[in-house]
């Protein structure tokens, strides 16, 4: 499910149609620009950010016009006039839902030189953002005790950074957190302010657009609080490279607190981005936790670690693939012999704006010596909704032994959010006594190199075609069903796998391979089929297939598996061949797999009634 920002309630609400031209939308900036000016009472620092800003834009080729016979011809030009009309601004990013804002220059880097989403970048809502500040902050506290007396003194020492910044989002509220907490107890004088930030905060990344936004929301967060105060040059720290480089970050650079929300960009995926030949050997061979496809943010959360301070403290912004996934083992490694995890958080919905990738996760680790053996209590929540981060009632919080990942397969980190769950996983594999691999092995189905319609037909056209099941939706519970299909097995014309006849043509049981729960059932007749569908073989003739086809069909081995894998209500769940191998699962006597296999012939006689 996909809940929209509601910090850019502004923005979307300025064209209700949604489909304002790139020019316009620069436009749009622009007034932003104006209005910042004029509200700032013409900073001659500010300006010159403004202005420096303006020089990279018109870099792209798109130039900022603000005559007034231009803006006569822009078609949504009633929609633009709104914007003073329908909003306020504010200097306050705290007040984005219903001001236009800085926190809206956030969204030039896409409007402007670059999709950022071809590199996988996603800007981090404002509410999350001030959710990873808040959270960081109090955990570096409650494990670094202070002889500093007050929060000020104690705070205004450390050193932050984001070493994946982008424009910003993570330290504005990092800063709007520090200063709420000082200003609880005493004012924070105005040179104090700029020290901090000009010494203490640190922001990394390899868009220098992204940057000079990043600078300019800087010196407004400034001008915002020192009210009416003036602005002096600022020598900010925020510094154009490549994180990954380790050359690049000095090392003597090490930090309390890092918060990062990372590239999610891997290169060997459909669709996804390519790296150079140079990139991948560096990559391998720097990073322990380089693997198979190389997704950039495990490297990012590994060169995080690496820049913490012992007891520092890091907050990440990722997909949750790094759990669970079989390729993802090194980081999991390296996560647990270099830190302690502090929280796991998910979030059951689309946080990002235009874009699916899959439940995100917001984790908190602090570092640790590698020979210290310190695990500690994991707090686990689930969040459904945005308005869930402003109720913190309605966010139920559980806590998870960190050692027992541990012994878990591939150091998976298996995840409990409440105790009924967890009392019954653990009722379930003190009752099994194998994993489903020492029964079966999975096989993927055909993948056409010529387009699937091209190998499909309801006929049979020469000896190469074979009679075939093409839609996960023939795999009902305990029934197969056929529809008259043939599929070319030709090896010419096929990606290699999913049509072995030693494999294939024997008995085996199918599994649908998308969804968040196994749909099983077995089939007798040797049909081919697609890679939409999973098969089963027998390790050997004395595996009943019509008992482990009723064991995966079962509410109960389903509720297990949705609890481990956590795909229950994913978008595009799919199933994973190597963690459905590793289920535990029970191999029941002979007597009882006997009345199994009666439960499925009537279960199947059923099926074929309707």
């Amino acid at each position: 499910m996909r809940y929209k920002d509601p910090f850019l309630i502004p923005i979307t609400q300025i064209s209700k149609t949604k489909k304002l031209r790139k020019e316009e939308k620069i436009q749009l900036i622009e007034n932003i620009f104006q209005k910042i000016i004029q509200l700032t009472g013409e900073n001659e620092e500010i300006i010159k950010k403004i202005e420096e800003i303006r020089k990279i834009i018109a870099k792209s080729g798109i130039e900022i016009n603000i005559e007034k016979e231009y803006l006569k011809n822009l078609k949504n030009l009633k929609n633009l006039k709104n914007l003073n009309r329908k909003f306020n601004f504010s200097l306050d990013e705290k007040k984005s839902n219903i001001f236009i804002t800085p926190y809206h220059l956030s969204l030039i880097t896409s409007i402007c030189l670059i999709d950022p989403e071809s590199n996988g970048e996603f800007n981090t809502p404002f509410y999350i953002a001030e959710y990873m500040a808040k959270r960081a902050i109090k955990y570096y506290l409650t494990k670094n005790k202070s002889e500093e007396k007050t929060e000020k003194n104690k705070l205004l020492r450390f050193k932050f950074a984001d070493i994946a910044s982008g424009t910003g989002n993570l330290i504005i509220a990092l800063l709007y957190e520090i200063e709420e907490r000082i200003e609880k107890e005493e004012e924070l004088e105005n040179e104090e302010l700029i020290e901090f930030i000009s010494n203490n905060i640190y922001c990394y990344d390899n868009n220098q657009l992204a940057l000079k936004i990043n600078e300019l929301r800087l010196l407004l967060l400034i001008k915002y609080s020192l009210e009416e105060a003036g602005l002096r040059k600022i020598n900010f720290k925020t510094i154009k490279t490549n994180t990954l480089d380790k050359e690049k970050i000095k090392k003597n650079n090490y930090f309390d607190i890092i918060l990062i929300n990372p590239p999610f960009k891997t290169y060997g995926l459909r669709n996804g981005q390519k790296y150079s030949q140079e990139l991948k050997n560096y990559l391998r061979r720097e990073y322990k936790t380089a693997e198979y496809k190389l997704p950039l943010y495990p490297l990012f959360m590994e060169r995080a670690i690496e820049l913490l301070k012992k007891r520092g403290v890091l907050g990440v912004v990722s997909p949750d693939s790094f759990l669970l996934g079989k390729y993802y083992s090194k980081i999991r490694k390296y996560i647990l012999n270099n830190t302690t995890i502090k929280e796991i958080t998910l979030l059951d919905y689309e946080p990002f704006e235009k874009v699916t990738l899959g439940r995100t996760a917001l984790t908190f680790y602090m570092k640790k010596n590698e020979k210290e053996k310190i695990y500690s209590q994991i707090i686990t929540k689930r969040i459904g909704n945005y308005q869930s981060f402003t109720n913190k009632n309605e966010i139920k919080r559980y806590l998870n032994d960190e050692k027992k990942f541990l012994n878990n397969d591939r150091n998976r980190f298996f995840l409990f959010f409440n105790e009924k769950e967890e009392k019954m996983v653990e009722k379930w594999i003190e009752k099994a006594d194998c994993k489903l691999e020492d029964l079966v092995t999975i096989h993927t189905g055909i993948r056409s190199k010529i387009g699937q319609k091209k190998i499909i037909s309801l006929k049979k056209h020469d000896e190469n075609w074979k009679k075939g099941i093409i839609s996960g939706k023939q795999i009902k519970p305990y029934y197969l069903e056929y529809k008259g299909h043939w599929i070319k097995v030709d090896p010419s014309v096929l990606w290699a796998g999913g049509y072995k006849k030693e494999i294939i043509e024997k008995p085996k049981i199918f599994i649908r391979q998308t969804g968040d729960k196994i749909i099983a059932c077995v089939d007798q007749e040797g049909y081919y089929h697609l890679n939409n569908i999973h098969s089963l073989a027998p390790r050997d003739e004395t595996i009943d297939l019509y008992s482990l086809s009723v064991i995966l069909n079962s509410k109960e081995f389903n509720q297990i598996y949705q609890i481990l894998s956590m795909e229950k209500g994913r978008n595009f769940a799919q199933i994973d061949i190597d963690f459905l191998l590793r289920m535990p699962i029970i191999n029941f006597s002979n007597e009882k797999k006997r009345k199994l296999q009666k439960f499925y012939y009537l279960q199947n006689d059923k099926k074929k009634m309707e």
